[in-house]
């Protein structure tokens, strides 16, 4: 059994897909003894780096990496939309510019104000 688990573990990643264990695994194991079952099957293989563990499906980074490239078109697309739609999510250079010069105002504030404590404590 342990053979048929790494197996199909080395075709996945070999193959950048996926693979659902759960019907090489005995039904007498609970979810919690098949995690951990996949997981030393895993570290065996030396495969911890370059997969996913979702469930019973072991699933190849390459897999996923690729499954999000197609997403990157519509993403930046629904992206520019909502910026267009709600500028209030939108901040530009000079919102950032503004915000630090509000923030070393304030911390230059505070420090002529511990300067005035400690010369007044100090007399």
């Amino acid at each position: 059994m342990v053979a048929q688990l790494e197996a199909s573990v080395e075709e996945a990643v070999s193959s950048h897909t996926w693979v659902d264990l759960q019907p090489m695994l005995p039904s007498c194991l609970s979810e919690e003894d098949s995690g951990l079952l996949i997981g030393q099957v895993l570290r065996t293989l030396g495969a911890q780096s370059t997969t996913q563990i979702l469930g019973s499906a072991v699933v190849s980074e390459k897999f996923v990496s690729d499954c999000m490239g197609l997403f990157d078109d519509i993403m930046q697309l629904k992206a520019q939309k909502e910026v267009k739609s709600n500028p209030v999510f939108l901040i530009t250079e000079e919102d950032l510019k503004v915000s630090a010069l509000l923030e070393s105002t304030t911390t230059s504030r505070k420090d002529k104000r511990e300067e005035r404590r400690k010369k007044a404590a100090g007399d």
